[in-house]
């Protein structure tokens, strides 16, 4: 190959074989990075809004979206060492359970199904499990405790 051929040259089958593996591997690191790459996951919840909303997301920098989210009237429900890649999960698994956010990804209105769903995928909402969560659900578990 010389320089003035065209990466895109359909003649050269090996360079193109190349690029879609480098293209590849890019996109097996991206998801590496999103499981390796620890910061917070969160719940920040707003109680002046009718009815109130929750925000589910990720940072690696806590005081400064919480700073950020608590100028627009949220409060810290919980937060946990976490992933984006953890994050995303969620969210799908939201989406196929029918819960879609009301603004941007992360912004969602609180429901009871929101939260019951939020608890049974390990989330963290701290204390707002006690407030809606009926009898038979099992919110926490203490497993150094002797049996």
């Amino acid at each position: 190959m010389t320089f003035s051929e065209s990466f895109d040259s359909p003649s050269n089958p090996e360079l193109k074989q190349f690029f879609q593996a480098f293209i590849e591997a890019s996109y097996d690191l991206k998801m590496i990075k999103e499981e390796l790459v620890t910061g917070v996951n969160y719940s920040f919840i707003n109680w002046q809004t009718t009815p109130a909303l929750i925000k589910i997301g990720f940072t690696e920098n806590l005081p400064q979206r919480g700073k950020a989210h608590k100028s627009r009237g949220y409060q810290c429900l919980d937060h946990v060492t976490g992933s984006r890649g953890k994050e995303k999960r969620l969210k799908k698994l939201l989406a196929q359970r029918g819960f879609k956010p009301v603004s941007g990804d992360e912004t969602f209105l609180l429901e009871e199904n929101l939260l019951k769903a939020l608890i049974e995928l390990d989330w963290p909402v701290g204390d707002l499990s006690n407030q809606f969560v009926g009898n038979g659900i099992q919110t926490y578990l203490d497993l150094n405790d002797e049996i």
